[in-house]
């Protein structure tokens, strides 16, 4: 059957090659040139009628191998073993029989046809590579002082870490399968039984809202000046604090970012970066640390998130509100350091979005958190309007430019008096959400059964 297949296949060769051999001639003699007639020796030679033939009946075969389909190894190099009981001849000898093999169906012949010195049989066992159960294991004995972070290297499931299976728990990561190498060493890597007593014990939080820009057509560059006064005027008056969060708003918005050179610029300053997560919608955080204590702190962030989903979604008017949450790893426990710009106009949302971040914050479980931000706190200065007004406004008793006399203070012998202005505002009850009258620190206590609560005083700064 399979010589007679391999007759039928020659014999279409021939019947092609024959009519073109006819229509060559032909063609020669109409223009009257020479030309070397085909000779009709390919076809005999696929119908198995071929000068040479080996003692195989000119049948040319080979091997065909099926090996296990498990690797021995879950992660790393690996063998698989061969399937003698599948090991069958086939023929390669005509392009059929490779087109077939191709396909998955090749030609089986009889073994006897393979069981010859001249054809190559199979290795024993194929090497494999497998990074399904490759997974991040910490490495023993370190660090040596026993205070900080333990090396972390790959490993299967039930074996010792590695480091030449790295690239292997790499492969693992890219698909999906762990996550990175980093964040397993700042979630399970830290030890702490040769810590001292004194590591980190103060921490100042920081909170800008700076736009990037003025307008459209402005530069962003005086901003970004601004900003880093600013910051550095607020750093010096943290009383030499060992940790410092910034919390910023606006600094990403539609019209640009300065979120990130800003951060740059502080992270190569007197402190070193701890983590940062930013530049994505206008909320922001970078939190520093002196850099005698930056090895407290984990060599990487364990998580920058965000959530947006519940106050108008992207570019809500000129920028995303929302809140960032930078997770960090330290000695002392996990920190939360988180900046949010709340909802403007909208109370119900406001409230909400805070008391969505509240229990995100807490799911962390957090032993230090820095929160702070823009909150859009509503005030109702309808009592102490005409008092806010005097000392928090200026009083001009004539107006330098003629048309505009209606702008001249009916009071200019009232004195403005920002600090006293400031401190009449303190007086006045915020009311965080107007449902039901209740201030930041209210819905805090009563969502978070009191683990969240403003620091005390903060509104007499």
């Amino acid at each position: 059957q399979v010589e007679l297949k391999r007759c039928l296949n020659g014999l279409v060769v021939c019947s092609v090659v024959t009519h073109f051999s006819i229509i060559a001639f032909l063609f020669s003699v109409m223009v009257r040139l020479p030309i070397v007639l085909l000779l009709v020796a390919g076809p005999r030679s696929a119908c198995g009628v071929r000068d040479g033939s080996d003692e195989r009946g000119g049948v040319e075969v080979e091997w065909l191998a099926t090996y296990e389909d498990t690797c021995s190894a879950t992660c790393g190099r690996g063998e698989k073993p061969l399937k003698n009981d599948l090991l069958v001849c086939i023929s390669v000898k005509t392009h059929t029989d490779v087109i077939a093999k191709m396909a998955g169906r090749p030609v089986v012949v009889s073994k006897q046809l393979c069981e010859r010195d001249d054809v190559e049989r199979p290795v024993p066992v194929k090497i494999c590579e497998e990074f399904q159960g490759c997974q991040w294991k910490v490495v023993a004995a370190t660090p040596s002082n026993k205070c900080g972070w333990s090396d972390v290297s790959c490993a299967p499931a039930t074996g010792r870490p590695d480091d030449s299976l790295v690239q292997y728990c790499d492969l693992a990561e890219r698909q999906g399968l762990i996550g990175s190498r980093e964040h397993f060493q700042a979630r399970y890597g830290l030890v702490t039984d040769g810590c001292p007593v004194k590591t980190f014990d103060s921490i100042c939080t920081i909170t800008i809202n700076q736009p990037p820009k003025d307008g459209i057509l402005s530069s962003s560059s005086a901003n970004l000046e601004a900003s880093k006064t600013k910051v550095g005027e607020a750093i010096r008056k943290c009383n030499d604090s060992d940790v410092i969060a910034i919390t910023s708003q606006e600094m990403k918005n539609l019209m640009g970012n300065i979120f990130s050179p800003l951060s740059d610029y502080f992270a190569n300053g007197e402190y070193a970066e701890a983590g940062r997560c930013g530049a994505e919608i206008s909320a922001g955080v970078q939190v520093l640390v002196k850099r005698d204590k930056r090895k407290y702190f984990a060599p990487h962030a364990l998580n920058c998130t965000y959530d947006k989903n519940l106050y108008g979604g992207d570019h809500a008017f000129t920028n995303t509100k929302g809140t960032a949450f930078l997770e960090l790893s330290t000695v002392k426990g996990v920190l939360v350091a988180a900046s949010t710009h709340g909802q403007r106009v909208l109370s119900a949302p406001r409230v909400h979005q805070a008391l969505a971040a509240a229990s995100q914050i807490l799911a962390m479980n957090p032993k230090i958190v820095a929160w702070g931000g823009d909150f859009n706190t509503r005030t109702d200065i309808s009592e102490q309007t005409e008092l806010i007004l005097r000392l928090g406004s200026t009083h001009p008793s004539s107006i330098g430019n003629e048309g505009y006399e209606f702008f001249r203070d009916p009071h200019s012998r009232w004195f403005q008096d920002p600090a006293a202005a400031l401190k009449a505002l303190q007086k006045v009850r915020d009311a965080f959400g107007s449902e039901d009258g209740k201030s930041l620190q209210q819905l805090l206590t009563e969502a978070t059964h009191g683990k969240l609560s403003e620091v005390a005083g903060v509104r007499n700064l």
